[in-house]
């Protein structure tokens, strides 16, 4: 398998363990001193922080592509939040991969759908 397929498996193992609400084996493919960034509220530093927000977001992705290139991925989905499992968002994510494990990660979505510009 090249560097690139396995940081792409990397990404989408994680995709589905946040969907499976399976957050001890998504902590298995993030580094202890992850970096997030993300759209709304603060950066968040550290694996179990970043999992402690998703785990109360609830949110599930579809994978729609996933490029990479290195020791980057970059992924497009589709995301729903169990507020409004009806509005889907389309959103993109840059992965950063060190020591076969997610080192960073940093989302942008287009929140249209929600009312929101």
């Amino acid at each position: 398998m090249s560097r690139e397929d396995f940081n792409k498996n990397l990404v989408c193992g994680l995709a589905n363990a946040l969907n499976d609400h399976d957050l001890m084996r998504a902590r298995s493919y993030l580094t202890d001193d992850l970096h997030f960034i993300g759209v709304f509220g603060p950066t968040l530093e550290g694996a179990d922080v970043y999992l402690d927000a998703m785990g109360r977001l609830g949110a599930q992705q579809t994978i729609l592509k996933c490029l990479a290139e290195h020791d980057d991925v970059a992924c497009f989905y589709e995301l729903s939040l169990p507020a409004k499992p009806e509005i889907r968002l389309f959103g993109c994510g840059w992965f950063t991969i060190d020591s076969d494990r997610i080192n960073s990660i940093r989302v942008v979505f287009d929140p249209t759908p929600l009312g929101k510009t």
